[in-house]
């Protein structure tokens, strides 16, 4: 697990293992919040549904995008 990007109360956290990656992202923090993440890091992954989370989104340049107190998971 390492530390993929950081800012304020948001975290995306990386996972690689046998070859397949997954990304966590978390924002604790009661506004939106952005992280720019190495676009190389997205690539093959989707967006996985978390129910009852206000969630988060790719932006075209890469950047993800969460919600205040939101969470979103690429697998």
């Amino acid at each position: 697990v390492s530390t993929a990007a950081a800012a304020g109360q948001a975290i995306v956290l990386a996972r690689e293992a046998d070859g397949e990656r997954a990304l966590v992202a978390v924002n604790g923090g009661r506004e939106p919040a952005t992280l720019t993440i190495d676009p190389a890091l997205l690539r093959g992954l989707a967006a996985v549904r978390l129910p009852g989370s206000s969630g988060g989104r790719i932006a075209a340049d890469g950047r993800l995008e969460l919600g205040a107190q939101g969470a979103l998971i690429l697998a």
